[in-house]
């Protein structure tokens, strides 16, 4: 790490006169710099040893302008890729009488740096956001009558650079080809990393413990804010909350401001620890999903790019016994979510479990005359009543059945009675979207 740190430093160590130079949010992997009269940035990356790299910049400058390119460079020798701690770019800028501001550096899906755009302005702002993915091959050799063909360059470009003027989306850490899955999703499903055991009063997990949790985000200018949770439910799907995307019968975030983080439960750190990042192409809400309340609250949503199980990414289970829910009732189930906490927090840093158990449709409508408007035959009530449960930033959070070793998908955290400052009553049972019951119209909408 220290041979690491000292190839950074040195290689920015230079300065830049003659130009008005942007403010830079990435000094530690980003310089500008000027050679023969031109402009270009040099970046430094940590290179983590993948066949893959996949370099992404985002830019933005003042000002409306078409047909721009940005072209990236890989200036690090193929013959020394495999041995060199550190990776160099070139950033060739589309003209040289204004300089673009540095937005956002990625490298193999992981964020290393993130800064705001230009303002907003009557002249408007363009931004752009190019790509460069290069593959590295092992050496080959084919012996035929005698003839042994001479080592492949292991070095070859997978595609040429991507240039769009589109908002700019943080691109992932995927590779260009998929990697065969080495089990079918019904087998890998469902297995969780929970080494410790359930507390009641909002328990925190330990890291990726149910790796099928997802962190939902969407854009907020410049940033990223929390929305929901989702689950993932095979390597290019996850389920959440139709009230999460949706609203009455238009979206309510365009899926182009949706954001994923996979892999990672610390979601204050997300944007510079390597998480697993993806966006939405598609959103698929029920299309019975009543606003307002629990019935048929459920969207799926398509991933740009699968994602390869692991160890800290994994899908969870569906339902699969008898959906009739006196089956289940007084079943404990779990609920774990980035939502409020008891400290009075909207959002967590690291998501929270709780227990509790299912309870008779019958028992829950005549607990408070306000469940008739949140439930219908596609909902269940679960809850203690004694203060502790899912709240506000913990829509979509599975409730999560374990049988036989594995965690099965039960249903959806979708409301709840609210107090009269419209927060949680948590002394009131919860309302979940029973998704075991809309297992049909899942896998349809997956497909």
């Amino acid at each position: 790490m220290l041979g690491v740190s000292f190839v950074l430093c040195s290689a920015f160590a230079g300065v830049v006169w003659g130009q008005s130079i942007p403010e830079n949010p990435c000094p530690d992997v980003f310089a500008y710099r000027r050679q023969g009269g031109i402009y270009y940035g040099d970046i430094a990356v940590a290179y983590d040893g993948s066949k893959n790299l996949n370099l992404g910049v985002n830019i933005s400058i003042a000002g409306l302008y078409q047909n721009m390119k940005l072209k990236l460079e890989l200036l690090t020798p193929p013959e020394q890729i495999l041995s060199t701690p550190v990776l160099r770019y070139r950033v060739n800028f589309p003209f040289q009488n204004v300089l673009p501001k540095i937005t956002q550096i990625t490298f193999n899906g992981k964020i290393f740096c993130y800064g705001p755009g230009e303002p907003v302005s009557l002249n408007g702002v363009t931004n752009l956001w190019s790509n460069i993915v290069y593959r590295i091959n092992e050496y080959t050799y084919n012996f035929q009558d005698g003839y042994q063909e001479p080592p492949r360059n292991p070095f070859i470009p997978a595609n040429e650079p991507i240039v769009t003027s589109q908002p700019v989306i943080p691109p992932t850490d995927a590779p260009t080809t998929t990697p065969p899955r080495t089990a079918p999703v019904q087998e890998s499903c469902g297995v969780a990393n929970d080494i410790q055991t359930l507390v009641l009063k909002g328990e925190k997990t330990i890291e990726n413990e149910y790796p099928w949790l997802v962190a939902m985000f969407r854009r907020q200018g410049v940033s990223y804010e929390f929305q929901c949770t989702a689950n993932l439910i095979s390597d290019r799907h996850v389920v959440t909350a139709a009230h999460c995307v949706w609203y009455f019968r238009a979206p309510l975030i365009d899926k182009e401001d949706i954001l994923f983080v996979l892999g990672r439960s610390d979601i204050s750190r997300w944007a510079s620890t390597g998480a697993i990042i993806r966006t939405a192409v598609k959103v698929i809400p029920h299309p019975n999903y009543k606003q307002d309340s629990g019935h048929c609250d459920v969207a799926i949503i398509k991933l740009n790019e699968e994602v390869v199980f692991k160890p800290t990414i994994r899908p969870i289970c569906l339902w699969g016994e008898d959906t009739d829910l006196k089956h289940i009732v007084s079943t404990q189930g779990v609920v774990a979510g980035w939502g409020k906490s008891e400290e009075g927090r909207l959002v967590v840093a690291k998501p929270r479990k709780i227990s509790m158990p299912v309870v008779a449709q019958d028992t829950c409508l005549r607990s408070h005359h306000g469940f008739r408007n949140l439930t219908s035959e596609m909902t269940f009530c679960a809850g203690n009543k004694d203060g502790s449960g899912p709240c506000s930033g913990d829509s979509g959070a599975g409730f999560m059945v374990k049988r036989n070793r594995k965690w099965y998908l039960r249903g959806l955290v979708s409301t709840a009675i609210k107090n009269e400052d419209l927060s949680c009553n948590l002394n009131e049972f919860i309302v979940f979207s029973d998704v075991a019951k809309m297992k049909d119209w899942i896998k349809s909408a997956m497909q």
